[in-house]
């Protein structure tokens, strides 16, 4: 009967933090990609897109689309750089800027889906002047192939001194390559 109660107590401990994550507001604006920002031709509002130059100076040409995810709803977010190969250690990335807690549990997550290339996703954590501390990236849970989204996700704790996440959904290493990115999530977690 002992063991009845503990499973009993266990049980409605998880319900409880399972129903509290699912209130947690998605800190992620405009997540959906549904809100278009006309004066950046025509890019997700609340987002910026950068192509970052290798220490040779060289910038290819990147493409940033706004596509229907193929899952139902919402809308994804590809990144593709076309041929003729590579450009060092060049990047292309989708960027929001996110106010966040000092000392506190946030779980992070996105769909992403590789068709080629190296796309990790991260997080850069800032203090409150948005200066540069530290930096987390997702792990991919699951491995769903190049035809299909994988979820992607980590949880983290910030310090005293962080006050602004940046999720930067990216392609390194630019060659030939394409990505999709999906439902970015932030929520703070309960204590």
């Amino acid at each position: 009967m002992k063991y009845f109660w503990v499973i009993m107590m266990a049980s409605l401990l998880v319900l409880n933090v399972a129903a509290e994550e699912k209130t947690s507001p998605n800190l992620v604006k405009n997540a959906d990609f549904s809100q278009m920002d006309h004066a950046k031709a025509g890019q997700p509002q609340f987002w910026t897109c950068q192509v970052r130059v290798d220490k040779n100076g060289n910038k290819p040409e990147v493409q940033f689309q706004v596509i229907p995810s193929g899952e139902g709803e919402g809308n994804a977010v590809r990144i593709v750089a076309p041929p003729p190969g590579k450009a060092g250690k060049s990047a292309a990335l989708y960027l929001q800027l996110i106010k966040i807690k000092p000392n506190t549990n946030y779980y992070v997550s996105c769909l992403r889906r590789v068709k080629s290339g190296w796309a990790p996703i991260f997080f850069d954590l800032r203090d409150k002047n948005k200066k540069f501390v530290s930096i987390i990236g997702l792990k991919q849970a699951e491995n769903n192939g190049r035809d299909r989204f994988s979820l992607c996700e980590n949880s983290f704790r910030t310090g005293p001194d962080i006050h602004y996440a940046q999720m930067m959904l990216s392609i390194q290493n630019l060659g030939a390559g394409e990505v999709e990115f999906y439902k970015p999530m932030l929520i703070e977690l309960p204590e």
